[in-house]
C-alpha cells in the first residue's frame, strides 16, 4: 500500500464547506407563515413528542435510550431537562430519504433487521447527535438572529456546525436546508431541515481518488515521505487528561473557567490542483510521465530556494541541495511541507471571529507557522472572504470582493511592505485561494489558484504579528478555542498533570495560563484588544514562549498588551537556540532585555500627555511622526493601526484608542539571529500581590531594516 494512504489516510470524513456572508435574521419568503412557531413552554422533548412532522427522528431519540450505555449520554432525558439546546431536526421526508438512499430501508425497525443491532445502534447514535447543539456553559442558543457562518459550539456528535446563507435561505453544513425556523421552547430553539446532516463517509485515503485534479500535489507528498515522517500525525493525543484543579482563586470578576475536555489533532493543507501546477511551473511544459511532472517541480523548487536561501551557509546548502527526499532541510521536502499547516483553519476561520463585532473584524492578517522547518506562511483576508479572482498578472490587497492572498511577492510596490489600516500602495500576493475547500475528519484542503512558495527575502522586511490567543497556539485553532462563545468567561490551559499548549515551557508550576473569551457582549469583556481577547498568566508566573520562527537577521521584540491595574510588573528576557536548547528546556542562556516593566501604567500616563495631545486628530503627518519618535525612544509605542478593539462593538484601531488603560505596545529588547528560527522570550513576574496577572494581546517582531532605516520611518501601523 502506498505508505502515505497507510498512515496520513485512515478515519477521516469529508465534505465541501461552502464561504458565505455571516447569516442575519430575517423574514424567509419561501417559509409559509405557519411555518412560524410561537413559544408555549414545552420542552424540546414535549414539541418532539407531539409534532408529527418530526416523529421518524424521534423514533430514533426514544431507541438512542437504549444506545446510551457506552457514554451514558441520554439524549431524550437531555432535551427534557433544563439548559440551551439547538436542534435542527431532520422532517420525516427526510428522515425516508436518508433511510432509502443510504440502506435500503423504510423504517428504522427494518434498518435493525438489514444491519444488526450493533451497527444500527452507531447510526442511531449518530442520526441523534448530529443534529443537537448543547451550549449549557454559553448559556447560548443558536436562534437564525444569530448564526454564524461557523458556530461556536460542537454538535452532540463532536463536529463543527456551519450555517451557509443563500438569499432568504440557510443551510446547514452545505446541505441541509431550513424549513422550519425558530421554534422557541423552553429549553432551546427548534429548526427543521429538509435533509439528515451526516458526516461523510471520505476518507483521506480515498481523497485523491475522488479528486484526481489533484493527484500530482498527492505524489509529491508521497515522494518526500510527509505522513511517514512523524511531521503528521494521525491519532489524537489519547493521552490528554483534564485538568481537576480549582481555579476560582484566579478568574477575577464574574467569570466562568472552563478547562478543556479534549485535545485533537488537526491540519490545514493549502493544495494546487493539477492544472495550476501545469500552468504556474515553466518546467512542467512537455512533462509526458509522473516522473516528469516531478522533476518538473524539483526544477521549480530548486529554483526556488537558490533563490531565497542564496544566504545560507555550506553546511545549510548541504542539508538543502541533495537528494535525501524525506530529511525536512531538502529543498522539495521544504516546497511540498510549506502547504500544511498543523493546525485547523477553515474557511469560516479567515473572515470572521464572533457574531457581536463589528464588520471591520472581518479584514484578518495573520501568520501561521508551517510544517516546513522555520517557514511561515501570511494570509490576508479582505471583508467578507467572497471567491477572489486575480486582477490581471497581480494581486492586489484589499480586492473588492474580498481576497483571500498569501505572501507578498518580490513585485510587491511597497519596499517594506505596509500592512496598514489604510492599505497604502499595493501589495502583491504569492498565491490566492480560491473558493472551494475540501473538509476531512482531522483537516482541511483549500484549493489555491495559484503556485504557494516562501518568499524569504521579502519576510526579511516584514512586521511579523501573532496574536496569542490564535495562531500562536495551534491547540486553541485546532479545539476551536478560539472563538468559544461564552457569555462570561475563561479557558484554562493547563500545565497539570499534561500540559495542553505547545509553544510555551512553564519554569513556575504556579503559572496559570488563561484564554479570555472574544464574547463582546460578556459582562466581564469590551477588551479593547486584537479580536477582543487576550491570553493571560496568572499566579507567580514565570514562563518561556517559543516565538514563531522568522528568518537569519536582527530582529526587535514588541509586547502588545492593555494596561490594567492588575497586570504588575515583569522582567523580561530574550534568547535563541544559540544560547538555549529548546529540545532539552534549558534556558540558562536567556539574557535580561533591562529593567522590569510596570504594566499597571497606561501609555498616556507613561508619557505624561493628555488623550487629545496623544491622538493624531489633525496634526500632520509630520507631528505624528515626532511623537511616536519620542514615545518610541522610550521604548513605548501606540497600539498597531491594523487591529480593532473589541470595546462595546468598536471600530476604532488599537492606535486610537486613547481613553483608560489603552492598548499600547512595549519594546522587549532586540536579538541577533546567525541563522533562520525561533526567538525565546521569558516572562517572569516580580510582582508578590495576589491576583496578579500578565496580560498579553500579540507580539510584534520587527526587523532592522524597518525600525533602523536611515531612508524612511517606520510606517504607524
Amino acid at each position: 500500500m502506498n505508505p502515505l494512504k497507510s498512515s496520513i489516510r485512515t478515519g477521516l470524513l469529508g465534505g465541501i464547506v461552502c464561504l458565505a456572508a455571516l447569516g442575519t435574521s430575517c423574514k424567509n419568503d419561501d417559509i409559509p407563515s405557519e411555518s412560524y412557531y410561537t413559544f408555549t413552554g414545552q420542552t424540546v422533548r414535549d414539541y418532539l413528542n407531539t409534532e408529527e412532522n418530526y416523529s421518524i427522528y424521534n423514533e430514533f431519540l426514544n431507541r438512542s435510550n437504549e444506545t446510551a450505555e457506552s457514554d451514558g449520554l441520554n439524549v431524550p432525558s437531555l432535551l427534557s431537562a433544563y439548559g440551551y439546546y439547538t436542534v435542527f431536526a431532520p422532517t420525516n421526508e427526510a428522515m425516508k430519504q436518508y433511510l432509502e438512499e443510504a440502506f435500503s430501508c423504510s423504517s428504522l425497525d427494518e434498518l435493525y433487521e438489514t444491519l444488526g443491532t450493533h451497527s444500527a445502534d452507531s447510526v442511531v447514535t449518530l442520526v441523534t447527535r448530529m443534529h443537537i447543539i448543547s451550549s449549557g456553559n454559553n448559556a447560548t442558543i443558536y436562534e437564525s438572529q444569530n448564526f454564524q457562518q461557523k458556530l461556536p459550539d460542537r454538535n452532540l456528535y463532536d463536529k463543527m456546525m456551519y450555517i451557509t446563507t443563500l438569499g432568504d435561505t440557510y443551510l446547514v453544513n452545505d446541505s441541509s436546508m431550513i424549513v422550519q425556523r425558530d421554534v422557541e421552547l423552553h429549553n432551546g430553539v427548534l429548526h427543521g431541515v429538509d435533509r439528515v446532516i451526516e458526516p461523510s463517509d471520505m476518507k483521506l485515503e480515498d481523497f485523491f481518488d475522488l479528486y484526481p485534479e489533484y493527484s500530482l500535489f498527492g505524489h509529491l507528498m508521497d515522494y518526500v515521505g510527509l505522513a511517514e515522517s512523524g511531521r503528521i500525525l494521525t491519532e489524537p493525543e489519547a493521552d490528554y487528561i483534564p485538568d481537576t484543579r480549582n481555579y476560582e482563586a484566579y478568574k477575577g470578576a464574574a467569570a466562568t473557567i472552563e478547562v478543556p475536555t479534549g485535545k485533537k489533532q488537526f491540519y490545514t493543507c493549502f493544495i494546487e490542483s493539477n492544472e495550476v501546477l501545469s500552468r504556474d511551473i515553466p518546467q512542467m511544459q512537455g512533462a509526458a510521465t509522473l516522473q516528469d511532472s516531478i522533476d518538473a517541480v524539483k526544477a521549480y523548487a530548486l529554483e526556488w530556494y537558490e533563490r531565497e536561501f542564496n544566504d545560507a551557509t555550506e553546511a545549510e546548502r548541504s542539508a538543502a541541495i541533495n537528494e535525501n527526499w524525506t530529511e525536512p532541510e531538502n529543498y522539495l521536502n521544504r516546497f511540498v511541507a510549506y502547504h500544511f499547516l498543523n493546525m485547523k483553519v477553515d474557511r469560516a476561520d479567515f473572515t470572521r471571529y464572533n457574531v457581536a463585532m463589528a464588520n471591520g473584524y472581518n479584514r484578518i492578517k495573520e501568520f501561521y507557522e508551517s510544517l516546513a522547518p522555520n517557514q511561515e506562511i501570511y494570509l490576508s483576508a479582505g471583508a467578507n472572504g467572497h471567491p477572489w479572482t486575480a486582477d490581471g498578472e497581480s494581486f492586489t490587497d484589499p480586492s473588492p470582493d474580498g481576497a483571500v492572498v498569501l505572501n507578498p511577492n518580490p513585485e510587491s510596490e511597497d519596499i517594506i511592505y505596509n500592512t496598514s489600516r489604510d492599505w497604502g500602495r499595493p501589495v502583491r500576493y504569492v498565491a490566492a485561494v480560491g473558493s472551494r475547500t475540501i473538509t476531512t475528519e482531522n483537516g482541511f484542503f483549500h484549493d489555491l489558484q495559484n503556485v504557494l512558495y516562501y518568499p524569504r527575502h521579502d519576510f526579511k522586511r516584514i512586521r511579523f504579528r501573532h496574536d496569542i490567543s490564535g495562531t500562536f497556539f495551534p491547540e486553541i485553532m485546532s479545539n476551536d478555542l478560539r472563538y468559544k462563545y461564552m457569555s462570561t468567561g475563561y479557558i484554562v490551559l493547563p500545565q497539570q498533570p499534561y500540559q495542553y499548549a505547545s509553544n510555551i515551557h512553564f519554569i513556575s508550576s504556579e503559572t496559570i495560563q488563561i484564554q479570555t473569551s472574544p464574547n463582546t457582549n460578556s459582562s466581564i469583556g469590551s477588551w479593547n484588544s486584537n479580536l477582543g481577547d487576550e491570553m493571560m498568566f496568572s499566579g507567580p508566573y514565570d514562563f518561556v514562549l517559543r516565538l514563531p520562527p522568522v528568518p537569519a537577521g536582527t530582529w526587535e521584540v514588541r509586547l502588545g498588551y492593555v494596561s490594567a491595574d492588575d497586570r504588575g510588573c515583569a522582567q523580561f528576557f530574550l534568547g535563541s537556540e544559540e544560547n538555549c536548547s529548546w529540545e532539552k528546556k534549558d534556558f540558562s542562556g536567556l539574557q535580561p532585555t533591562g529593567i522590569p516593566i510596570d504594566l499597571t501604567v497606561s501609555f498616556l500616563a507613561q508619557m505624561g500627555r493628555t488623550e487629545a495631545e496623544a491622538a493624531d486628530g489633525t496634526k500632520s503627518e509630520e507631528e505624528i511622526r515626532a511623537l511616536d519618535k519620542e514615545w518610541y525612544i522610550n521604548g513605548r509605542m501606540k497600539g498597531t493601526n491594523n487591529m480593532l478593539g473589541a470595546n462595546g462593538n468598536d471600530t476604532r484601531t488599537l492606535r486610537e484608542i486613547l481613553s483608560g488603560h489603552n492598548p499600547s505596545r512595549r519594546v522587549i529588547g532586540r536579538i541577533t539571529l546567525r541563522e533562520d528560527g525561533s526567538i525565546y522570550m521569558r516572562a517572569r513576574s516580580l510582582t508578590d500581590e495576589e491576583g496578579v496577572r500578565l496580560g498579553i494581546d500579540y507580539i510584534e517582531i520587527c526587523p532592522d531594516n524597518v525600525y533602523d532605516n536611515p531612508q524612511y520611518s517606520e510606517p504607524r501601523d
